[in-house]
Protein backbone atom coordinates (compact mmCIF):
# COMPACT_ATOMS: atom_id res chain seq x y z
CA UNK A 1 0.00 0.00 0.00
CA UNK A 2 1.42 3.43 -0.91
CA UNK A 3 2.23 5.75 1.95
CA UNK A 4 -0.42 8.38 2.58
CA UNK A 5 0.77 11.89 1.81
CA UNK A 6 -0.16 14.36 4.52
CA UNK A 7 -1.34 17.78 3.46
CA UNK A 8 0.85 20.47 5.01
CA UNK A 9 -0.50 22.26 8.05
CA UNK A 10 -1.20 25.87 7.10
CA UNK A 11 -1.76 28.71 9.53
CA UNK A 12 -2.97 32.15 8.54
CA UNK A 13 -1.59 34.89 10.77
CA UNK A 14 -0.86 38.62 10.70
CA UNK A 15 2.59 39.57 9.48
CA UNK A 16 5.05 41.55 11.58
CA UNK A 17 7.82 43.93 10.55
CA UNK A 18 10.29 41.05 10.98
CA UNK A 19 8.52 39.21 8.14
CA UNK A 20 9.34 41.89 5.52
CA UNK A 21 12.39 40.09 4.01
CA UNK A 22 10.54 36.76 3.76
CA UNK A 23 7.45 38.42 2.27
CA UNK A 24 9.61 40.13 -0.35
CA UNK A 25 11.29 36.84 -1.30
CA UNK A 26 7.89 35.17 -1.54
CA UNK A 27 6.50 38.01 -3.66
CA UNK A 28 9.39 37.97 -6.13
CA UNK A 29 9.29 34.18 -6.51
CA UNK A 30 5.47 34.18 -6.81
CA UNK A 31 5.63 36.87 -9.51
CA UNK A 32 8.19 34.84 -11.45
CA UNK A 33 6.06 31.70 -11.12
CA UNK A 34 2.67 33.26 -11.86
CA UNK A 35 3.63 35.83 -14.47
CA UNK A 36 6.39 34.00 -16.39
CA UNK A 37 4.19 33.78 -19.49
CA UNK A 38 2.17 36.95 -18.83
CA UNK A 39 4.76 39.71 -18.34
CA UNK A 40 7.95 40.57 -20.20
CA UNK A 41 10.97 38.63 -18.90
CA UNK A 42 12.97 41.86 -18.72
CA UNK A 43 10.47 43.36 -16.32
CA UNK A 44 10.44 40.28 -14.09
CA UNK A 45 14.24 40.33 -13.95
CA UNK A 46 14.14 43.83 -12.43
CA UNK A 47 12.26 42.53 -9.39
CA UNK A 48 14.55 41.78 -6.48
CA UNK A 49 13.82 40.69 -2.93
CA UNK A 50 16.14 43.38 -1.57
CA UNK A 51 14.25 46.12 -3.36
CA UNK A 52 10.87 44.76 -2.26
CA UNK A 53 11.91 44.31 1.40
CA UNK A 54 12.18 48.06 1.96
CA UNK A 55 8.70 48.59 0.48
CA UNK A 56 7.22 45.77 2.60
CA UNK A 57 8.70 47.22 5.76
CA UNK A 58 6.82 50.44 5.00
CA UNK A 59 3.57 48.56 4.31
CA UNK A 60 3.90 46.63 7.57
CA UNK A 61 4.28 49.91 9.49
CA UNK A 62 1.06 51.29 7.94
CA UNK A 63 -1.71 50.41 10.37
CA UNK A 64 -4.36 50.97 7.67
CA UNK A 65 -3.05 47.96 5.77
CA UNK A 66 -3.32 44.31 6.76
CA UNK A 67 -0.81 41.69 5.68
CA UNK A 68 -1.71 38.07 6.34
CA UNK A 69 0.72 35.20 5.98
CA UNK A 70 0.04 31.60 5.08
CA UNK A 71 2.71 29.63 6.92
CA UNK A 72 3.55 26.03 6.26
CA UNK A 73 5.83 25.16 9.15
CA UNK A 74 8.41 27.98 9.00
CA UNK A 75 7.94 28.70 5.29
CA UNK A 76 5.80 31.57 4.10
CA UNK A 77 3.77 29.80 1.42
CA UNK A 78 1.95 33.00 0.48
CA UNK A 79 0.41 36.21 1.70
CA UNK A 80 -2.48 38.61 1.25
CA UNK A 81 -2.40 42.40 1.59
CA UNK A 82 -5.59 44.46 2.02
CA UNK A 83 -6.74 47.85 3.26
CA UNK A 84 -8.56 51.00 2.11
CA UNK A 85 -9.17 51.34 -1.63
CA UNK A 86 -6.35 53.36 -3.18
CA UNK A 87 -8.08 54.67 -6.26
CA UNK A 88 -11.72 55.03 -5.35
CA UNK A 89 -13.63 58.24 -4.76
CA UNK A 90 -14.74 56.89 -1.41
CA UNK A 91 -15.54 59.85 0.80
CA UNK A 92 -17.30 57.68 3.38
CA UNK A 93 -14.43 55.18 3.72
CA UNK A 94 -16.66 52.25 2.75
CA UNK A 95 -14.54 50.63 0.02
CA UNK A 96 -11.63 48.33 0.81
CA UNK A 97 -9.16 46.76 -1.57
CA UNK A 98 -7.26 43.51 -1.80
CA UNK A 99 -3.90 44.73 -3.04
CA UNK A 100 -2.31 41.32 -3.43
CA UNK A 101 -2.69 37.60 -2.90
CA UNK A 102 0.40 35.61 -3.86
CA UNK A 103 1.42 32.00 -3.33
CA UNK A 104 4.56 30.09 -4.16
CA UNK A 105 3.83 27.72 -7.06
CA UNK A 106 4.38 24.58 -4.99
CA UNK A 107 1.36 25.59 -2.88
CA UNK A 108 -1.05 26.25 -5.76
CA UNK A 109 -4.22 24.17 -5.90
CA UNK A 110 -4.30 23.37 -2.17
CA UNK A 111 -6.95 25.87 -1.07
CA UNK A 112 -4.40 28.20 0.55
CA UNK A 113 -5.25 31.12 -1.75
CA UNK A 114 -8.90 30.62 -0.85
CA UNK A 115 -8.00 30.75 2.87
CA UNK A 116 -5.97 33.93 2.37
CA UNK A 117 -8.79 35.55 0.40
CA UNK A 118 -11.37 34.62 3.06
CA UNK A 119 -9.19 36.01 5.85
CA UNK A 120 -8.50 39.20 3.85
CA UNK A 121 -12.24 39.69 3.24
CA UNK A 122 -12.99 39.07 6.92
CA UNK A 123 -10.34 41.63 7.90
CA UNK A 124 -11.95 44.20 5.61
CA UNK A 125 -15.40 43.47 7.09
CA UNK A 126 -13.98 43.93 10.62
CA UNK A 127 -12.45 47.23 9.48
CA UNK A 128 -15.91 48.48 8.53
CA UNK A 129 -15.75 48.26 4.74
CA UNK A 130 -18.95 47.36 2.90
CA UNK A 131 -17.43 46.79 -0.52
CA UNK A 132 -14.11 45.53 -1.84
CA UNK A 133 -12.29 45.94 -5.13
CA UNK A 134 -9.09 44.60 -6.63
CA UNK A 135 -7.10 44.83 -9.84
CA UNK A 136 -5.91 41.82 -11.82
CA UNK A 137 -3.91 41.45 -15.02
CA UNK A 138 -6.31 41.25 -17.94
CA UNK A 139 -4.39 38.28 -19.39
CA UNK A 140 -4.23 36.42 -16.05
CA UNK A 141 -6.96 33.84 -16.67
CA UNK A 142 -6.06 31.82 -13.59
CA UNK A 143 -6.27 34.87 -11.31
CA UNK A 144 -9.49 36.12 -12.88
CA UNK A 145 -11.12 32.70 -12.46
CA UNK A 146 -10.00 32.59 -8.81
CA UNK A 147 -11.56 35.98 -8.03
CA UNK A 148 -14.74 35.20 -9.96
CA UNK A 149 -15.15 32.03 -7.86
CA UNK A 150 -14.81 34.28 -4.79
CA UNK A 151 -17.79 36.35 -5.94
CA UNK A 152 -15.92 39.22 -7.59
CA UNK A 153 -17.33 40.69 -10.80
CA UNK A 154 -15.41 42.71 -13.39
CA UNK A 155 -16.90 46.22 -13.38
CA UNK A 156 -15.57 47.35 -16.77
CA UNK A 157 -12.73 49.54 -15.52
CA UNK A 158 -9.45 48.82 -17.30
CA UNK A 159 -6.06 50.52 -17.03
CA UNK A 160 -2.90 50.28 -19.03
CA UNK A 161 0.29 49.68 -17.07
CA UNK A 162 2.98 51.27 -19.30
CA UNK A 163 5.68 50.98 -16.63
CA UNK A 164 5.54 47.20 -17.21
CA UNK A 165 4.94 47.17 -20.99
CA UNK A 166 2.78 49.12 -23.46
CA UNK A 167 0.31 46.26 -23.99
CA UNK A 168 -0.21 45.25 -20.34
CA UNK A 169 -3.61 46.06 -18.90
CA UNK A 170 -5.25 45.47 -15.55
CA UNK A 171 -8.97 45.21 -14.91
CA UNK A 172 -10.96 46.01 -11.82
CA UNK A 173 -13.15 43.52 -9.98
CA UNK A 174 -15.45 44.27 -7.05
CA UNK A 175 -17.98 42.72 -4.71
CA UNK A 176 -20.10 43.68 -1.75
CA UNK A 177 -19.01 42.62 1.71
CA UNK A 178 -21.48 41.06 4.12
CA UNK A 179 -22.01 42.17 7.70
CA UNK A 180 -20.51 38.97 9.11
CA UNK A 181 -17.62 36.68 8.12
CA UNK A 182 -17.03 37.05 4.38
CA UNK A 183 -16.19 33.55 3.19
CA UNK A 184 -15.67 32.84 -0.50
CA UNK A 185 -19.26 32.71 -1.72
CA UNK A 186 -20.82 35.95 -2.88
CA UNK A 187 -23.09 37.56 -0.33
CA UNK A 188 -26.84 37.09 -0.81
CA UNK A 189 -28.48 39.74 -2.97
Amino acid sequence: MPAEVQAPSITIEPATIDDAPAISRTQVQAWHDAYRDLLPAGYLQTMTADGAAYRWAGILRDDRQHVLLARCDETIAGFANAGPARDWNDVAGQVGEIYAIYLLAEYWGRGIGRQLCTHALDTLVKSGFTEVLLWVLENNKRGRRFYEQAGFIADGAVREVPQIAPDIRIMRYRRALPDGPAGMAPPPS
